[in-house]
């Protein structure tokens, strides 16, 4: 069996997949192609179509991988605004180390409304104290804020504003953008601060 047999029969999805998550990072999800990923494994671009159907196949999978990356939503010791804040900010650090990623993600028609996404944000949520009202609405503000980040990323390019004030970095956008929306949750949720009731 010569050496290049021995790489296509040991081939499998795990290392397809850490190939073409090399890829993006490396070189943005714009020049990602089949034949590059087949180039960094040193097999045949066909071979890799014994494990995938197609590019946005792979994509897909690529996208699973990553999701792994962010911190979970969770709620800790710290409360939920650092919990909240954790995640939020994990998940666009995420996609900066996977340039153009998220703007194919936000094209897929599961984008923001898988029922285990949901149903992780509104326990996180009521978990912290708050009514399913309250929940609902946090986690549609929060949802809604990271979508909105991530359109404007894709638009411009690897997160980095073409317009900007004098020493502003995309991470100081985000951040602030961040604070913003969990002020916004504290002030106007039944939870003012931190485990103590808001009276309405």
């Amino acid at each position: 069996m010569n050496r290049a047999s021995a790489r296509r029969d040991t081939l499998t999805l795990e290392a397809i997949i850490e190939a073409a998550q090399r890829l993006i990072r490396r070189d943005g999800l714009a020049s990602f192609s089949m034949r590059a990923v087949a180039n960094e494994l040193g097999v045949a671009t066909m071979t890799t179509y014994t494990h995938v159907s197609s590019k946005d196949e792979l994509i897909g999978l690529v996208q699973e991988a990553v999701s792994q990356e962010w911190a979970p939503i969770d709620l800790s010791d710290d409360g939920w605004e650092a919990g909240l804040r954790r995640f939020l900010l994990s998940q666009w650090e995420t996609y900066q180390r996977y340039p153009g990623l998220a703007g194919w993600y936000m094209q897929q028609p599961e984008f923001g409304t898988k029922p285990e996404s949901y149903s992780a944000w509104i326990a996180f949520f009521t978990k912290a104290g708050f009514n399913a009202r309250d929940a609902e609405l946090a986690w549609s503000v929060s949802q809604t804020y990271l979508m909105g980040r991530l359109a404007v990323d894709a638009r411009l390019g690897r997160g980095r504003p073409t317009r900007s004030g004098p020493g502003l970095r995309a991470r100081e956008y985000v951040e602030r953008g961040v604070e913003v929306i969990i002020t916004g949750i504290r002030e106007t949720s039944a939870i003012a601060t931190e485990g103590s009731p808001k009276g309405r």
